[in-house]
């Protein structure tokens, strides 16, 4: 629940949701399905790929393997979702596919918290970054679309970094 509320200053709505039951151990490749039990707002007229072929893969199968919530932006349609895992007695029994939107960029201070909390991606961003700079120049995020800075790979970003390419 505090890698969600961290992610609070960043979004500025839900604007629907997607739960799925979680049947089978994911832990076990292909053995796992996921099946729509309900659908509110933008998603009550998606169809999702489970419709068709309910085997936990991808993003989701990634997870609830991992019992950790994940950002995501949709490979096939680039919409931003955040996924949670439901979990009992240390197992992944479903998951709630939150469709956001999120605030295009924030400051600094508050991108260091949003990020600190999600899945310690600003301490991940700035050790990445001094691994090939002298230092952490975290203003710079603040000019990175906050999308990128939650779904981006970590070393992709801190490529931005390097002197004299600070492009985003």
């Amino acid at each position: 629940l505090r890698a969600l509320a961290s992610l609070d200053p960043a979004v500025i709505e839900v604007v629907g949701s997607t739960r799925y039951r979680i049947e089978g151990d994911p832990s076990h490749d292909g053995e796992a399905t996921a099946h729509v039990i309900d659908r509110r707002g933008v998603a009550a007229s998606m169809r999702s790929r489970t419709d068709e072929n309910p085997v936990l893969r991808g993003t989701k199968h990634l997870v609830a393997t991992e019992r950790l919530l994940m950002v995501a932006k949709g490979r096939s349609d680039d919409r931003t979702v955040v996924i949670l895992p439901e979990v009992h007695n240390n197992q992944t029994i479903g998951l709630t596919l939150l469709h956001v939107r999120f605030q295009e960029n924030l400051d600094a201070q508050a991108l260091r918290s949003v990020l600190g909390g999600y899945r310690n991606r600003y301490q991940a961003l700035a050790d990445a970054v001094t691994e090939t700079e002298p230092t952490f120049d975290e203003d710079l995020m603040a000019t990175m679309p906050v999308v990128d800075l939650l779904c981006d790979p970590i070393y992709s970003l801190a490529d931005r970094w390097r002197q004299g390419t600070h492009v985003s």
